[in-house]
């Protein structure tokens, strides 16, 4: 089984605190570069910042919005995609405009799709230290997703329910940049293992949160849930937010740490209102896949594209002997890996409880969120996965995959699949 600590969800207890000489050294050399104003914070996505301005008249209109996002090919990508994921499509008609795109969305839900999209692009570039930072990115969009959702039932409005659900710990994203800048600066390579890598990031991310929140200006009421997402207020509108994203953090640690969540696993998390809000949030995790890859998906700025035909950073995440626990089996399953723009094939080769080793001449990207179309005697089967592992093997890449926010039949074809069945 892979190990649940690949997954652990931010602000829960059981973070291992910084322990190695090596990443205490790290941590007080990030310490010194907030000190001195040194920490670099990513910009506020320019195209956000528009479409805000933009929004604010009275006048504007679906086709006037859709021009501004079309001019940003990366933002519109985003938009159709979400557009057509679980999240917004409820019915058996895709969008196949951007002005149909803009207009199931929402132009409020624009605005935030934009700032989303555009931080996604710089939080989650190539790096030595990437894996992190789509590890946490991927726990801010869920965060976001998850508190939109609920909102309403909160009396918290959506727009501002998505953006503190973002934002609430966009520090963590701060503080993995300032761990790499701290990494350049050494002489020597350094690798740990990821547990140490996010005790450092859970010591400084509110202090970098605070830098954040500075420097975007951001409304009190989001500000915060930013700066700590423990804090007790007497304004309604703030309280309701903080107790949303609370409740938001600990959901997503239910669905990072096991295949399926269902009512009866919700049952035992503390801060729904009543049995209603959780069969709601029951019904929306298998939906957050797809509008996680919706946000994910999103082709690099030019930059980044220039820097990918270097060659890549070397991940100095240390990974464990295995991600295989319990019996394993060896097969033979043809897999399809879906991208915007092509097919990927795979083969299956070992299968356990939760995990399916592939093999293939492409690489995945660790902690990313992909759909695979599995062959079986029933039918194609598409789970959505997380990429736990990927490493150099033999004619290619060994990759282990575990299972990710399936619904219940998801959930028992899986089972099907590892043990042999279907």
């Amino acid at each position: 089984m892979a190990q649940a600590s690949a997954g652990r969800a931010p602000d829960q207890v059981g973070f291992t605190p910084v322990t190695h000489a090596a990443a205490q050294a790290v941590e007080r050399e990030v310490s010194e570069l907030v000190a001195k104003g040194q920490v670099q914070i990513f910009a506020y996505p320019a195209v956000a910042l528009k479409l805000g301005t933009l929004l604010r008249r009275d006048n504007v209109g679906i086709a006037e919005v859709s021009r501004v996002i079309s001019a940003d090919p990366a933002l519109a990508g985003a938009v159709l995609r979400l557009a057509n994921s679980a999240t917004y499509n409820r019915g058996s008609t895709g969008a196949t405009t951007l002005t149909d795109a803009v207009g199931r969305v929402g132009l409020k839900a624009v605005h935030q799709i934009a700032l989303a999209a555009g931080l996604g692009q710089e939080v989650c570039q190539t790096g030595p230290l990437q894996e992190l930072r789509l590890l946490c990115w991927r726990w801010a969009v869920s965060s976001a997703i998850l508190c939109q959702q609920l909102a309403a039932r909160r009396e918290v409005e959506a727009g501002v329910a998505f953006l503190g659900g973002l934002l609430h710990t966009f520090g963590k994203a701060v503080a993995v940049s300032a761990m790499e800048q701290v990494l350049k600066a050494r002489p020597r390579a350094l690798s740990l293992p990821q547990s140490e890598w996010l005790a450092i990031v859970e010591a400084r991310h509110r202090q970098l949160g605070i830098l954040v929140a500075r420097r975007w200006n951001l409304p009190a009421v989001v500000r915060a849930a930013l700066l700590d997402s423990a804090v007790e207020s007497d304004d309604l509108p703030t309280r309701g937010l903080v107790e949303l994203c609370q409740l938001a953090d600990r959901v997503i640690r239910e669905v990072e740490s096991k295949p399926s969540v269902g009512a009866s696993d919700l049952e035992r998390v503390p801060g729904f209102f009543d049995y209603e809000e959780i069969e709601l949030v029951a019904t929306l995790v298998p939906r957050l896949p797809s509008a996680i890859h919706a946000l994910l998906e999103a082709p690099p700025p030019p930059a980044a594209r220039t820097a990918a035909k270097a060659e890549a950073p070397v991940s100095v995440v240390e990974k464990p002997p295995s991600l295989l626990g319990g019996s394993v089996r060896e097969l033979d399953l043809s897999v399809v890996q879906f991208t915007a723009k092509r097919r990927i094939e795979y083969r299956g080769v070992q299968a356990a409880e939760d995990a399916l080793v592939l093999s293939g001449a492409q690489p995945m990207q660790t902690n990313n969120i992909v759909r695979l179309e599995l062959a079986q005697s029933a039918g194609p089967f598409c789970p959505w996965v997380r990429v736990a592992s990927c490493e150099p093997g033999q004619g290619g890449y060994s990759i282990v995959v575990v299972p990710f926010a399936l619904g219940r039949e998801d959930r028992l074809r899986w089972d099907q699949v590892v043990r042999g069945g279907g």
